[in-house]
């Protein structure tokens, strides 16, 4: 299961501070954070969290620290999560922000971490930390990338994503590119139930271009009608693209996933 962290949280784990002058009519009223992370091969973490509002709030942001005592050591690592402005909306009842950690030394083993959070919105914020259970994220699916490629060098997937409880899919992504631009994901999640098909996209653009391998998490968020994901076998297709405006490079990824509940 995950853990809502929120102000008007009941008999909750987790410490949840609002920053002076903050309002429950207003602004960012809670921080969720999923009690499942996936290690990739690289060793990068992809963890699930969602921010909730009051109202409708454009330009929410989430910085973490994701720190775990090991036989190796302490292994500390930064992630942040809500870089294109027009896409990260909080909402009433919560909105998706995956984010991913870099691979430390010691590198992160499966077992408890702590999250250390602080969510913003609306101009307020709210920190919380969070004992997370870290778990073996699969093999890296790649795609194939072209051996003349200049802007995106290559892109990969962890064969195994985080099913929330909320229905959303946490996955994590690597990619090396080389761009002032982007880079922007976009994909579509689909599971065949029966007759029915159980479908989540995703639409993601990262201000601030990119350079050398590195995470990137992203939440597909189930299709208005959508019966519920199941802890099994789904089918990505995934494309991420990277260049300067009007001649961006794409590689798209097709893959089997597994999906796997959130503890």
């Amino acid at each position: 299961m995950r853990v809502l962290i929120a102000v008007l949280a009941t008999a909750l784990a987790g410490l949840v501070i609002a920053a002076p002058g903050a309002s429950a009519q207003t602004g960012l009223t809670g921080v969720e954070a999923s009690s499942t992370g996936l290690i990739s091969d690289e060793g990068f973490v992809s963890l699930g969290t969602t921010l909730e509002c009051a109202v409708p709030t454009s330009g929410a942001t989430l910085s973490a620290t994701l720190e775990q005592e090991n036989s190796g050591g302490t292994s500390s690592a930064f992630g942040f999560g809500g870089h294109d402005v027009l896409d990260s909306f909080c909402e009433p009842g919560g909105s998706p922000m995956a984010i991913a950690f870099g691979s430390p030394e010691p590198p992160f083993t499966r077992g408890p971490a702590v999250v250390s959070m602080e969510g913003c919105a609306g101009g307020e914020c709210m920190t919380g930390e969070e004992t997370v259970q870290l778990r073996d994220g699969g093999r890296t699916v790649h795609a194939s990338v072209p051996a003349d490629a200049q802007s995106l060098l290559e892109l990969g997937v962890s064969s195994r994503a985080v099913l929330e409880t909320s229905g959303v899919v946490t996955l994590g992504t690597v990619i090396d590119c080389a761009s002032v631009s982007g880079p922007a994901f976009s994909g579509t999640l689909e599971q065949r139930q029966g007759k029915r098909l159980a479908e989540a996209t995703v639409s993601a653009f990262i201000l601030g271009g990119c350079g050398g391998l590195h995470p990137e998490a992203l939440s597909f968020t189930p299709v208005a009608g959508s019966p519920a994901f199941e802890p099994r076998k789904a089918r990505l297709s995934l494309t991420a693209c990277a260049g300067p405006a009007g001649a961006d490079e794409c590689a798209v990824v097709e893959a089997r996933l597994k999906l796997i509940d959130a503890d």
